[in-house]
């Protein structure tokens, strides 16, 4: 992330510099030394605000969350010329204003991780007017990647669709469902090489309350890609925020689907996570007033479907998910 590439810029100049170092090896010396330094405070000083790599050992890490997740699927030979098609989801939402959410920060530094990725199609979750501005003015983002719809929503927070822009696009329309926070789905049509795909992206409702209300949206959202599916034989993926678990009913109504929870085709053992409550600063901040969870606990929320009946056309390995860097505060 930032702060490795800071470090790696300082080396690099360093020793750019210890090449002329018989013309100007005083002056050199000092401004090596400076810059590392400069780069230690950077490091420190990003750690400490985007809450990324602050483990204090290699074990504490966690080795299968879910913050960002690229899931690439490798088409068939015999029905499509698209060797491969990568998406990637996010939930770009970074807190309300304590001391360790720097949204501004996190966002450039997410967006760089996003390029790094080269993902075909993204699906952002929980995205702000803020956070809009920032992708526009993000040069090196935005010079690839075009949004499904630039303008924000009515609704305080909405997800968003980029895909890169030399892919053709074929529709992109709006699911709307039965929601109590001005939740909806937004979905995309794109081709590539030859290959027709279909992404959505979605944040479910909210609160513990809502398993009912949940169900009817994830309803209404299969009816609608598996309608398209069916007719064109298009591959289908659907990511986003959904608020449930392995644990809860809702994800026994997505057993019942076409549609499959991509992080179990691949890692059938492991049920990964996106949320941790021992390094999530939300959830200790939450501790200090008597709410949050004390216990250690590890819950995916963030997934990525794709229909099953495609899923045999297709090599999945578990090379073909990548984790991302995560912010491991949020």
């Amino acid at each position: 992330m930032s702060n490795n590439t800071l470090i790696c810029r300082s080396a690099k100049c360093k020793t750019l510099k210890i090449l002329n170092i018989s013309k100007t090896m005083s002056k050199t010396i000092f401004i090596g030394v400076a810059a590392v330094v400069i780069a230690g405070i950077f490091y420190f000083y990003n750690t400490y605000d985007l809450g990324v790599n602050s483990f204090s050992s290699e074990k504490d890490k966690p080795v299968a969350t879910l913050k960002g997740v690229q899931y690439s699927m490798m088409g068939n030979k015999s029905t499509t010329a698209c060797k491969d098609f990568s998406v990637l989801t996010w939930n770009v939402w970074f807190g309300t204003g304590q001391k360790w959410d720097a949204p501004a920060k996190r966002w450039v530094e997410l967006l760089h991780i996003v390029v790094g990725k080269k993902p075909d199609v993204i699906g952002f979750q929980e995205c702000t007017a803020d956070f809009l501005k920032i992708v526009q003015g993000h040069t090196e983002f935005s010079n690839l990647y075009v949004a499904l719809n630039d303008k924000p929503a009515h609704s305080r927070y909405f997800v968003m669709i980029y895909k890169r822009k030399e892919l053709k696009t074929l529709k992109k329309d709006t699911i709307t469902f039965k929601t109590q926070h001005d939740r909806r789905c937004e979905y995309l049509d794109v081709e590539k090489e030859g290959a027709k795909f279909r992404f959505g992206t979605v944040h479910i409702e909210s609160y513990v309350t809502s398993p009912n209300i949940r169900e009817i949206q994830m309803g209404t959202i299969f009816d609608v890609l598996q309608d398209k599916k069916a007719k064109n034989k298009e591959l289908a993926f659907l990511v986003g925020d959904f608020n449930f678990h392995e644990t809860d009913k809702e994800n026994k109504f997505i057993e019942t689907s076409q549609f499959k929870d991509t992080w179990r085709v691949v890692h059938k053992e492991a049920p990964g996570y996106s949320f941790e409550s021992k390094h999530n600063l939300m959830n200790q901040h939450a501790m200090l007033v008597g709410e949050g969870i004390s216990t250690p606990t590890f819950l995916r929320f963030k997934k990525t479907f794709i229909n099953k009946k495609k899923e045999k056309q297709t090599n999945t390995s578990k090379n073909g998910v990548r984790k991302l860097d995560i912010d491991r505060s949020s």
